[in-house]
């Protein structure tokens, strides 16, 4: 038995050129309770509640940052078995007898949080979870009280239906580039594509650890939206990072977002939930945010960004250090970059040996890290650098493009060099997503 809600979501930012906008919200479809949970509610209707804040926030519904819509009902649980599809129309048209929608007046506001409830009974838990925003469709897990311990979102943020961009109000992050050029456009080309691959390293064994402590943040990028779903190269069908460059190259050629419009914010936060989703399967308590350690990644990245050499560690060892690295023209959206980023961490831990110190441990090292149980906080740098195509060193590309370097710390460190330590805090899989 299992308590699973699949909600698909498209969130349409309707914005004009004039200061008046609407974001609204379009459920298309959702997956709730099976037949043997709904015994004493199959008559209830399932209740959508979602927020938009101009701030981060823990209590949507008290903070005067936001705006609530309350009690958005979907079918009865019975109608609702095995789920309830709404027509395409209503992506297009909010007719309330037929579609599941909430409207928001504020542009600006970027925090979206939602929760679901059948009954004064709320499925989330904690109650109000956050959604990324972001414009391409996504699935995210929210926490969950049922069997299934989540709840599947999957959502896009759209522009208005007669354009094909968003046009924010606000005010856009702004990416800084370092040794900035003229923009150059994409070869196709996927033989060549594959050539240009993103390097990575891991975090090298530790033998002292430290404290540090955090925040973080969401925003809208603006970039056009492809009608193509994603590549055809799944990021789950991935066995190394190579395949992981296949994957992202292919969707930055579909979504083409501009490295100067890429969504630092978004991502750091994205990296944070995925690292935690990954905690969680092996039963080790969740990473808080910090900001001394982000300082501190954010400080390192730009070094090798100024520099555009190969991945280095920080030599102050003072945290937990994983590395990535990844060069084209164009970029994907900031939540499939945080995940393609962290599934490549997570597969080197496949085959692992949990009861020992692995004698490989430099080609496990990305993986201990991120679920190294005495971690307790971590930051995110990134820093993007334009290269013009000049080689100085075997790690640059063969062509110009943008440089983008991600670097995580990790608070206590992990990769301790000891059989004991390596047996307390790489655990096993306990539970699934």
């Amino acid at each position: 038995m299992q308590t699973q809600i699949l909600i698909f979501i498209f969130l349409g930012a309707l914005m004009n050129y004039a200061r008046a906008s609407v974001v609204e919200l379009i459920v298309t479809k959702y997956q709730a309770l099976d037949y043997t949970e709904i015994r004493d509610v199959k008559n209830k209707r399932y209740s959508f509640n979602f927020c938009l804040c101009t701030q981060p926030t823990a209590h949507p519904t008290t903070d005067h940052s936001c705006e609530c819509k309350m009690n958005r009902l979907g079918k009865t649980a019975a109608e609702s078995v095995p789920k309830v599809i709404f027509p395409s129309s209503c992506l297009y048209t909010s007719d309330e007898n037929k579609c599941l929608t909430a409207s928001f007046g504020s542009a600006s506001s970027r925090y979206l949080y939602a929760s679901v409830q059948i009954d004064a009974r709320v499925l989330t838990k904690p109650e109000w979870q956050s959604l990324q925003v972001t414009r391409y469709k996504k699935t995210v897990k929210l926490a969950s009280c049922g069997n299934s311990k989540f709840i599947e979102l999957t959502y896009s943020v759209l522009g208005d239906k007669k354009e094909t961009e968003i046009l924010p109000t606000h005010t856009e992050h702004k990416v800084h580039v370092e040794q900035p050029h003229a923009y150059a456009h994409p070869r196709t080309n996927a033989v060549e594509a594959l050539q240009r691959f993103m390097r990575t390293h891991h975090t090298p064994p530790q033998q002292h650890v430290n404290h540090a402590q955090g925040h973080q943040t969401i925003t809208i990028t603006r970039s056009r939206v492809s009608k193509n779903e994603g590549p055809k190269f799944k990021l789950e069908s991935a066995k190394n990072f190579r395949d992981i460059t296949l994957y992202l190259m292919e969707l930055s050629l579909q979504q083409r977002v501009k490295p100067t419009n890429f969504d630092i914010p978004a991502f750091k936060q994205a990296v944070l939930q995925a690292n935690n989703r990954y905690r969680y399967i092996h039963g080790v308590a969740p990473l808080s945010y910090d900001k001394a350690a982000e300082n501190e990644a954010q400080t390192w990245a730009r070094n090798l960004a100024s520099r555009q050499i190969c991945l280095e560690h920080d030599p102050k060892r003072k945290y937990g250090e994983n590395l990535f690295y990844f060069a084209f023209d164009y970029y994907t959206d900031a939540v499939s970059m945080a995940d393609a980023l962290t599934y490549g961490f997570y597969i080197e831990g496949r085959g692992y040996n949990y009861n020992t110190i692995p004698s490989d441990y430099y080609n496990r090292g990305h993986f201990t890290q991120m679920i190294w149980a005495a971690s307790q906080r971590m930051g995110v740098g990134i820093a993007i650098s334009y290269y013009n195509g000049r080689r100085t060193n075997s790690c640059q590309p063969s062509r110009p493009a943008y440089m983008l370097y991600v670097v995580v710390k990790y608070d206590p460190p992990g990769n301790v060099r000891t059989k004991r330590a390596f047996i307390d805090n790489v655990r096993p899989v306990m539970r699934k997503l």
